[in-house]
């Protein structure tokens, strides 16, 4: 099929992770705030979601273009 092809994608909780600080509100009984949200993102914590790494790197490679949007 002729490109160029494109992926486009959102990045929190589709590309990325943040359930360790969701995890660790639980734990803790904590509320989310503003101020621990800050301070979890200053620890560029998020991982990957399994699979989407591997899926966007094999895209890349084949001149797939890739652009990712979050909020």
């Amino acid at each position: 099929m002729p490109g160029p092809y494109a992926i486009i994608t959102d990045l929190v909780e589709t590309a990325l992770s943040n359930a360790n600080y969701y995890g660790q509100r639980i734990i803790y009984h904590a509320e989310s705030d503003l101020s621990s949200w800050r301070a979890w993102v200053e620890l560029e914590g998020a991982t990957p979601i399994s699979g989407v790494l591997e899926f966007l790197n094999y895209a890349h490679q084949r001149d797939v273009s890739i652009f990712y949007i979050t909020h």
